[in-house]
């Protein structure tokens, strides 16, 4: 009975995830084929977000008539009948919907007509004006529902490696929060996100490790059961990097100490909305002192502290150049505990 509870709210939802992710595909092979896609999106970083599921529900009955999962590039899309009420289901893990923070704007950045559980109809211009499907279905009228979607990141959670990742709970979730902790306050909520990220490495490390055992026990005992483990594990590992790998390709910014121009890894760089005052995301510098975020909008706030290292004027203001923030950073030796507030 103890179990019940974490197996219900755990594995439970992670298994009809999976089963969202690798069944909606199949849903794309028929006649009809989607020509408007809407973008599911983090509400302050504009990054579009993977694995989202966005169910289309009949509003006369209530029945869920289509489920879509995005992928990296935050798509889906959905072919309707012009003649029935719709809404659309949004989930997420660690986000809200609907968004709080853009409620009511209906353009955003590079992002329009904003979706906020509204009912939809065929009559809304935000539905296309009707078309003929394909030649085995003319005379058929159908419309598309693709409307953008901003998702609110949950308050208290920190992205380490971006909006696709997983996060973790910590003290400092806005502006105001990092403002009013002490140097060694910061120091140990540091050392949280320094342990998250080195349990992120080893994680990613033993997801290697089965593969690579199935093999080797393949070779030294061919069999169709160390044929079927490695297909197995493979397969795992090729679920568990779906949901839980946030993969990025981005020009990076380098973090420095001012005195000796020496790189500065496992510092931690926290990114920072202006406008909301949130806490976008957080990451720790690589061997080579290498960081970079995905963001979109105008100008945002970053900070950056390592022991014993911070940065001269405790946050700096800065703009994304093709939608990354990759600033370089000099950080000067901490001669004393300080108070970071601004």
């Amino acid at each position: 009975l103890a179990l019940t509870v974490p197996l219900a709210t755990t594995v439970l939802p992670l298994a009809q995830y999976v089963l969202q992710v690798f069944l909606s595909p199949f849903s794309f092979f028929g006649r009809r084929k989607i020509k408007k896609w809407g973008v599911a999106y983090d509400a302050l970083t504009k990054e579009p977000l993977d694995l989202v599921i966005v169910r289309l529900v009949d509003e006369a009955t209530g029945k869920i008539v289509q489920t879509r999962v995005t992928g990296a590039d935050g798509k889906y899309g959905f072919l309707v009948d012009p003649q029935k009420k719709y809404r659309l289901e949004i989930k997420k893990s660690h986000y809200q919907f609907p968004s709080k923070y853009l409620a009511g704007v209906k353009k955003d950045e590079v992002f329009s007509d904003l979706y906020y559980g509204e009912d939809i109809t065929f009559a809304d211009d935000r539905l296309d004006k009707k078309r003929e499907i394909d030649d085995e279905e003319v005379g058929t009228e159908y419309g598309y529902i693709a409307r953008d979607i901003p998702l609110d990141p949950v308050e208290g959670q920190v992205f380490v490696a971006g909006a696709n990742s997983r996060s973790f709970k910590s003290s400092i979730s806005t502006l105001k929060d990092y403002s009013q902790k002490t140097f060694e306050q910061i120091r140990k909520e540091n050392e949280k996100i320094l342990r998250h990220n080195l349990y992120r490495k080893i994680t990613k490390f033993i997801s290697y490790l089965g593969p690579v055992l199935s093999f080797i026990s393949y070779l030294i005992t061919p069999s169709k059961l160390f044929l079927f483990l490695i297909f197995f594990n493979v397969l795992i590992l090729v679920i568990f990097r779906r949901l839980g790998e946030y993969r990025e390709k981005m020009p990076y910014g380098q973090v420095f100490d001012l005195k000796n121009k020496k790189n500065i890894p496992r510092a931690v760089v926290r990114l920072f909305d202006p406008k909301y005052g949130r806490l976008v995301s957080a990451k720790v510098t690589d061997n080579q002192g290498r960081y970079g975020f995905l963001a979109k909008q105008k100008e945002y706030v970053l900070t950056c502290e390592k022991e014993k290292y911070h940065l001269p004027n405790k946050k700096m203001t800065v703009k994304p150049k093709e939608g990354v923030v990759n600033r370089d950073l000099g950080l000067e030796e901490v001669k004393r505990k300080k108070n970071l507030e601004s």
